[in-house]
């Protein structure tokens, strides 16, 4: 069984909407636009990549080199910047949670209503499961974010997964992401999923 994780929020009744298992998915278009800097970020899924050569590369280059440093981007596009490759999830479903119950940390971004869901682990693979019966999926990962620069100077390695990367000033969230990238163009719309599991693995702390 994996760890528990901690979903925040600002109503009561959202709270206790989710303890009964409706899900509802956030996306990233929708991150990036709060206008709240402890909610919002506005390069969420967002990955840029110095490339180093000696004469100024074409964008099929570019692009090639930013697929070598990061193969398995499922649903992103990578764009010619000035001397840069960059990297970006343009939309996906996603649920943040957080590593630890911290009301102090999460009340004033995200809510003082707090619900633990006791396996992680359990917890994905059921929205994955409901999400797939409703919408084709190209990947789906979760996993604790990394607080880190989101440009590669130089990079020699593939960094962490693009869209579990976030800038320090958010480190003391802890978010585990849950992110789901499906066939879909355009924007995504919030969705909200019914998934008895959750309810079976979900309860109100405060």
């Amino acid at each position: 069984m994996s760890l528990p994780v901690y979903r925040f929020f600002r109503s009561a009744d959202h709270a206790d909407a989710f303890a009964r298992g409706e899900v509802l998915l956030s996306t990233l278009a929708t991150c990036r636009d709060y206008t709240d800097p402890e909610r919002g970020d506005p390069g969420e899924a967002f990955h840029g990549f110095d490339v180093d050569c000696p004469y100024p590369p074409s964008e099929t280059e570019l692009v090639a080199m930013a697929r070598a440093l990061a193969p398995d981007i499922a649903g992103a596009h990578v764009a010619n910047g000035e001397g840069m490759a960059i990297a970006q999830i343009r939309d996906a479903y996603l649920v943040s949670t957080s590593a630890e119950c911290d009301p102090d940390t999460m009340r004033v971004p995200f809510g003082a209503y707090c619900v633990e869901v006791r396996d992680a682990k359990a917890f994905f693979e059921g929205v994955t499961e409901a999400l797939a019966a409703r919408l084709p999926l190209l990947d789906a990962r979760w996993g604790p974010v990394h607080y880190r620069e989101r440009i590669d100077l130089h990079a020699a390695t593939p960094p962490e997964e693009i869209g579990f990367i976030k800038p320090r000033r958010y480190e003391r969230q802890q978010e585990v992401r849950f992110l789901w990238t499906v066939d879909r163009d355009g924007l995504l719309l919030p969705l909200t999923l019914d998934i008895p599991l959750v309810s079976r693995l979900s309860r109100r702390l405060l």
